[in-house]
């Protein structure tokens, strides 16, 4: 059984996540930093996104956005990827109208993937 042949196949993309462990030659120990290290920094580019949303800084919503969503992409976080992207295309067209709502999907699709990468990298999910 491949590790996310359960219920977090709808959270998290599983192609996406054998393409990263692909990449690293199946280092797991490698595989289990990134992911710590993603669900670390992912927090303070969320806090990062929203300062930049709030101050209206089309420049920084835009580079935020677009790590978090590179992010999103690499580790099989879907609905991150698709919402930070929104965020960018928005950011970059100076629209900040919605963005709360969307701020919101980004934080709750973090939430909602944070299990099940916490447990394929054997790390503490409460970073």
């Amino acid at each position: 059984m491949r590790p996310m042949e359960d219920n977090r196949t709808e959270t998290l993309d599983v192609r996406a996540l054998d393409s990263l462990r692909e990449s690293i030659g199946g280092d797991q120990e490698f595989f289990a930093e990134l992911i710590h290290e993603f669900l670390h920094d992912a927090p303070s580019l969320i806090e990062s996104l929203r300062a930049a949303a709030v101050s209206r800084d089309p420049e920084a919503a835009r580079r935020a956005a677009h790590t978090l969503k590179s992010h999103g992409a690499t580790f099989g976080v879907r609905r991150l990827e698709a919402a930070c992207r929104t965020v960018e295309s928005s950011a970059q067209d100076g629209l900040f109208d919605g963005i709360e709502g969307l701020l919101v999907a980004i934080e709750e699709s973090l939430a909602d993937a944070r299990p099940g990468l916490a447990t394929l990298a054997a790390v503490d999910v409460s970073a």
